[in-house]
């Protein structure tokens, strides 16, 4: 398989099995320095990144149908937005072009692909540069601040993907998702909450986690946003609340009202889960996945309206 770093063709390991994380975490880890190489046999991604040793950058997953991206402008809107919180540079010129070659490079231009672009950037006061080559690294220099030389980092990764075929089992997960504000509005690579939580739900054999804010509402599984069915109202966590602002979560909300039903944001309590006759996680890979289980209460997996709504979002 092909890689993208910085619009340079790189060479990279198979990619992971899918695991309740989309592999959004383990994807990250084979794209490591250990991993992607040039055609020299030469690191391609130096000791330096930022992204690596601290977290460092933000992401965005895109599927991409017979080589076609999805959802294409929002994500690239999502990109710049997250971007500039962490005040990383994002080049949209040329970037569609680039996903496309990077699909046909990987014979992806006929069915499902995962596409996914990460931004981080090299902190240069570390010690090397992208190319390798040796630069002064004081002593007192700190990892976490930057000092103006950073070098932009883009990687582009694609490789098949195939959607789950089956309703989500989910558990309530111990682990907050965090307080609600500019992190948690965030794509960044700081997945260290949402992997636990995906361990300590696979350790009580569940798919995924439902993952609660800080004070102690439902927000949304560990790596898709959530919506639910309770007292004859579909209802999804604002993003006050701690959601991430998805796109398909937006997509539905915007696109996809139920006759009778409108969609609407408000906080969900783990009381409202008790109340709740159907539910679905979304996000652009899966579409529209219906909950088969909250811990040890079963739902409706063929509600008429989620049906519909798959119907009206043409599943993957």
């Amino acid at each position: 398989m092909h890689a993208l770093l910085n619009r340079r063709t790189i060479t990279q390991s198979p990619p992971p099995l899918d695991t309740p994380l989309e592999s959004a975490l383990l994807e990250s880890a084979t794209q490591s320095v250990a991993s992607l190489e040039t055609a020299k046999n030469t690191p391609a991604l130096p000791f330096s990144n930022r992204g690596f040793l601290i977290g460092d950058g933000v992401f965005t997953t895109l599927l991409a149908i017979d080589g076609a991206p999805q959802h294409w402008a929002a994500h690239c809107e999502r990109l710049k937005r997250d971007a500039e919180v962490f005040r990383l540079s994002f080049n949209e010129v040329g970037l569609y072009d680039a996903v496309k070659m990077l699909l046909a490079l990987n014979s992806l231009t006929t069915g499902l692909a995962r596409v996914r672009i990460t931004l981080t950037r090299e902190n240069t006061s570390l010690g090397s540069t992208l190319s390798g080559a040796p630069i002064p690294c004081p002593s007192h220099a700190s990892p976490l601040r930057l000092n103006g030389t950073e070098q932009p980092i883009e990687l582009i990764t694609a490789t098949p993907y195939a959607p789950p075929q089956t309703p989500v089992r989910l558990t309530i997960s111990s682990i907050p998702r965090g307080i609600p504000g500019l992190l948690t509005q965030t794509k960044h690579l700081g997945y260290q909450a949402a992997f636990l939580s995906v361990m300590e739900a696979t350790d009580k054999g569940y798919d995924d986690a439902l993952m609660l804010n800080h004070y102690g509402r439902v927000v949304s599984a560990t790596t898709a946003n959530l919506f639910v069915r309770v007292r004859d109202q579909w209802i999804t966590p604002p993003i006050n609340e701690g959601a991430l602002p998805g796109i398909m979560r937006q997509h539905i909300l915007n696109q996809h009202t139920i006759p009778d039903h409108i969609m609407k944001e408000k906080p969900i309590t783990v009381a409202d889960l008790q109340d709740t006759s159907a539910a679905f996680i979304t996000n652009c890979l899966i579409g529209i996945r219906p909950i088969a289980y909250i811990d040890d209460v079963q739902l409706n997996m063929n509600h008429p309206d989620i049906n519909r709504m798959r119907h009206q979002l043409i599943q993957p």
